[in-house]
C-alpha cells in the first residue's frame, strides 16, 4: 500500500485471487439462460509505471509509424424512412477506416398459438381428500402377475446417472453388453416405505396393462449385487429397467416444448394412460418426464407412485395430477423456456 492508502499494481495482483472469492453477483459466471456479462475489474490505485508525456502534433508528425488523424464520424439521417439514424464516416476519413456499429434491435418475439388443454379442468375439491393408505389385506392376493427375480445377477458399471439417499440409477452393460439402467435401492428402514416393491408393483401393474410410454422393468434383482467397477457388493435390491438412449429430460430440454408444443399434449396423454393402468405417480414433475431423439415422449422414476391394487387412492388425485402436468408445462416451463429464464417450479423447490 503506498502512502496514499491506495494498492500498487503489483500488490493488486497479489489481491486478485482474494478478491475473485470476494466477487458479487454481477461477477458470476455466465449461466446458459441468462445474459450475465462479466464486469471488467477497475482499479483506482495509482499505476506504478512512470507516466509519458503527453506528444505535441510536431512529434506526431515526425514519427514514422504514427497514425493519421480521424475526424469522428457524423450521422447521417434520412429523411424518408422513421429508422434509426445510419453513422457514416466524413469525407476526411480514410479509407482503412470503419464507422462505428449501429445497435442491435431486440428480436422479434415468438408467437405461438395459445395452448389448448386436452383435457377439462377439474371440479372444485371443497372437502378434504382421503389420504392415500395402503391396503391393509395382506392375505388379497395381487392381480398382477410379481416380476422376475434375477438371482445371480452380475453387470458392469458404465456411469452413475443419479445417487439421492433413496436410489441410485446406474448405467451398467449386460455380460451380452447390452445396456440397461439398474436402479439400486438400500434396505428398508424399520418403520418406512420399501420403495423397490412399491416401484415393482407400479411395473408390474404398467406391464400388465401394456403402458408403452414406460421403461420396461425386467425383473428384480435382489440379495447381493454384483457390480463391477462400481462397489464390490450392494447389500440390498434393485429393478433392472431398459435405457433409452438419445433422451433428454423436460427440465434439462425446456427448448423442445417451445419448438414443438405438441410435446406437451403427448406428456399430459401419456399421463392418462397410466393413470388408466390403477397408477398415480406422485411426482410428476419435469424431470422425470424424456424426449427421445424421435419425440417420443418417456415417464420415469416411479418411486413415489401408488396403485390402486396396493393402495386406496381416490379417483380425484388423478384428475388433479393429470391438469396441474398440463398447467405446470404449459404456463410456466414452456414460457419460461421462451423468456430465457428459471421457470418457477424450479425456484420454489418443486
Amino acid at each position: 500500500m503506498n502512502p496514499r492508502g491506495c494498492f500498487s499494481s503489483r500488490e493488486t495482483q497479489n489481491k486478485a485471487p482474494a478478491d475473485e472469492q470476494n466477487s458479487t453477483s454481477d461477477e458470476r459466471a455466465q449461466h446458459h439462460r441468462y445474459n450475465l456479462r462479466k464486469r471488467a475489474r477497475i482499479c483506482y490505485a495509482e499505476s506504478s509505471r512512470r507516466k509519458q508525456p503527453p506528444r505535441t502534433a510536431s512529434d506526431r508528425s515526425g514519427s514514422p509509424s504514427a497514425a493519421p488523424q480521424r475526424k469522428p464520424c457524423r450521422p447521417v439521417i434520412d429523411r424518408s424512412c422513421s429508422s434509426s439514424p445510419v453513422f457514416l464516416p466524413t469525407a476526411d476519413v480514410p479509407r482503412g477506416g470503419m464507422p462505428p456499429t449501429p445497435p442491435l434491435s431486440p428480436p422479434a418475439p415468438i408467437n405461438l398459438p395459445p395452448m389448448t388443454p386436452p383435457l377439462s379442468p377439474p371440479a372444485m375439491i371443497t372437502d378434504t381428500l382421503p389420504l392415500i393408505t395402503p391396503l391393509n389385506d395382506d392375505a388379497r392376493p395381487s392381480p398382477y402377475a410379481a416380476l422376475r427375480l434375477l438371482r445371480n445377477f452380475t453387470c458392469t458399471f458404465v456411469r452413475e446417472i443419479q445417487s439421492t439417499p433413496a436410489a441410485s440409477v446406474l448405467l451398467v452393460s449386460l455380460p451380452d453388453s447390452t445396456r440397461r439402467i439398474l436402479k439400486l435401492f438400500p434396505p428398508p428402514a424399520p418403520g418406512y416405505r420399501d420403495l423397490c416393491a412399491e416401484e415393482a408393483a407400479a411395473y408390474a401393474a404398467l406391464r400388465h396393462h401394456d403402458v408403452s410410454n414406460v421403461p420396461r422393468c425386467h425383473g428384480v434383482v435382489d440379495r447381493t449385487i454384483q457390480v463391477r467397477g462400481w462397489c464390490a457388493g450392494w447389500h440390498g435390491r434393485g429393478l433392472l429397467l431398459d435405457y433409452i438412449p438419445d433422451a433428454a429430460t423436460v427440465m434439462a430440454a425446456p427448448e423442445r416444448l417451445v419448438r414443438k408444443p405438441a410435446l406437451v399434449t403427448d406428456l399430459v396423454k401419456a399421463l392418462g394412460r397410466i393413470h388408466a393402468a390403477g397408477v398415480l405417480h406422485g411426482d410428476a414433475l419435469p424431470r422425470n418426464m424424456l424426449i427421445d431423439q424421435h419425440d417420443r415422449v418417456w415417464w420415469v422414476d416411479f418411486g413415489s407412485a401408488a396403485t390402486t391394487a396396493t393402495h386406496h387412492v381416490d379417483k380425484r388425485y388423478f384428475e388433479s395430477e393429470q391438469w396441474a402436468v398440463w398447467d405446470l408445462l404449459a404456463n410456466d416451463v414452456v414460457p419460461a423456456a421462451r423468456e430465457g429464464r428459471t421457470p418457477e417450479w424450479w425456484i420454489i423447490g418443486g
